[in-house]
């Protein structure tokens, strides 16, 4: 019996990585009763009522203000973390608990400073370096940011057991940053909610949204590497020969949505283009299904969830073709320069014009999401855990 530990942070603002902690708790609840013991504690209220619906066990650990602040302090003054460490396992309430459980590994996938702050053995997940790599964005760039996400990663790369990366690009650029060992860092490539297809819309859905008949989406938070700019402008220069033709986004009214608003009237968008806001969970899966495709311009990478979440849902795919892109998705996505209003143009009209391609396209997707099983990535996880992780009988906790 193998005892492991997840940790739940995330809630629905942070797109992408509350949709990996969902696939986490999934797998870890599919390995099998007789060889895996799960523990789950969770930092945000929000896990509280999805553990309870699913019916799988978890505690809410309170880390008090003071030690939060603490933990920032530690950062500024350059401490080291061995002595944090220390001083963590006697008198930090989650290490406290944590360490009382006698997890073999504990596996954090929200890419949270605990992953390096508990005294535990940690598989962390790094879902990009892009403070790296994409520096131009004051998201990640600006120098105050660049610092603390530099310190946070190099601590991640150094403290944790092991690192979880979604693509071979991804452990190329953890392992030439960080100077990681090639193997602590392990490739677990991201998969649709396993139940995704089946998640039904609110009942209301059409008077909360009123979606256009046709249109295309992109469901991203309006931070400047998302790129939204790219897009509007290849939906302006679309309009000359589709008068009609229809945007929808999602996300937060926040960061640089203010400058999208206004470039959105700015290029005489206004009826082509419909902000929903930040949406409903489980009406996530309607928009695409209604979507005559997914458009994402996205500068960041390596690779992404969103596509893979259209894969599932039959909606045709158009991406930004850098960093991992075109080996996470292979020939089931059309490609196009993030750079160029006009290349994003021209495959937008392909998938609003070509019914046949974006029948293929559809077609392409449900096999690649066929051929990534959910099966394939816990029993990856499974393999990850056991080979680099020395467990401990249940028995003896």
């Amino acid at each position: 019996m193998k005892k492991v530990g997840l940790y739940l942070d995330a809630g629905p603002a942070c797109g992408g990585t509350y949709q990996y902690n969902h696939l986490m708790l999934e797998a870890l609840s599919e390995l099998p009763k007789s060889e895996y013991d799960c523990v789950v504690f969770y930092g945000s209220d929000h896990w509280e009522s999805i553990l309870k619906k699913n019916q799988i066990p978890g505690k809410r650990i309170h880390v008090p203000r003071p030690w939060q602040m603490m933990a920032g302090l530690w950062r500024r003054l350059s401490l080291p973390l061995a002595l944090w460490h220390w001083v963590a396992t006697y008198f930090h309430p989650l290490a406290k608990a944590m360490l009382k459980q006698q997890c073999a590994v504990w596996i954090f996938p929200s890419q949270d400073a605990y992953a390096y702050l508990m005294p535990v053995p940690s598989l962390a997940a790094v879902h990009d370096l892009m403070h790296r790599y994409e520096t131009r964005f004051p998201e990640v760039g600006n120098k105050k940011e660049y610092a603390r996400r530099e310190y946070h990663y190099r601590n991640t790369c150094q403290w944790a057991k092991g690192i979880l990366v979604d693509s071979n690009l991804g452990k190329q650029q953890a392992v030439e940053s960080y100077q990681i060992a090639p193997n602590r860092c392990h490739v677990l490539p991201y998969i649709a909610n396993r139940n995704i297809e089946s998640i039904q819309p609110s009942h209301d859905f059409d008077n909360k949204y009123q979606l256009p008949e046709k249109y295309l989406f992109y469901p991203a938070q309006f931070w400047a590497h998302k790129n939204h700019e790219n897009l509007l402008k290849a939906v302006a220069l679309c309009k000359e020969d589709i008068p009609d033709i229809q945007l929808v986004l999602v996300g937060s009214p926040k960061n640089h949505y203010v400058s999208v608003v206004q470039l959105v009237a700015d290029l005489h968008l206004q009826a082509n283009v419909h902000f929903m806001g930040l949406i409903d969970e489980i009406d996530i899966p309607e928009f695409y299904r209604r979507a005559r495709g997914l458009v994402m311009p996205t500068f960041f990478g390596p690779t992404n969830i969103p596509p893979l979440e259209a894969f599932a849902l039959g909606c045709p795919v158009a991406i930004s073709g850098i960093y991992g892109m075109k080996e996470q998705l292979g020939d089931a996505a059309l490609y196009f320069d993030p750079f160029s209003p006009n290349s994003i143009e021209k495959q937008i009209k392909i998938l609003w014009q070509n019914d046949g391609l974006c029948e293929e396209l559809k077609e392409k997707g449900k096999k690649w999401r066929e051929n990534s099983h959910f099966t394939q990535f816990y029993s990856k996880l499974s393999d990850i855990i056991n080979k680099d992780f020395r467990v401990k009988p249940a028995h003896e906790t």
